[in-house]
């Protein structure tokens, strides 16, 4: 069973590792790995502005599978 979720606290170093995946560098703009402290801080930043974000982790099973994520633009 599929569930829909808010990202916490507790699920920073899980994104740290998904981001670090060495499929997921190979396939992003900026190859480089991402060190600990920038995680930390985009994280924080991500979190705290919750008007402008919005990120949720899809689980199957309790299992966390995906990371979804919308974020307000000011394009205009």
């Amino acid at each position: 069973m599929l569930l829909l979720r808010k990202v916490e606290e507790k699920d920073i170093k899980l994104l740290f590792d998904w981001a670090n995946d060495p499929h997921t560098r190979a396939n992003s703009l900026n190859s480089k790995e991402i060190v600990w402290n920038e995680h930390r801080s985009w994280f924080v930043e991500k979190l705290s502005n919750s008007q402008a974000n919005k990120l949720y982790l899809i689980e199957d099973t309790g299992v966390e599978v995906c990371l979804v994520r919308f974020e307000k633009l000011d394009m205009w």
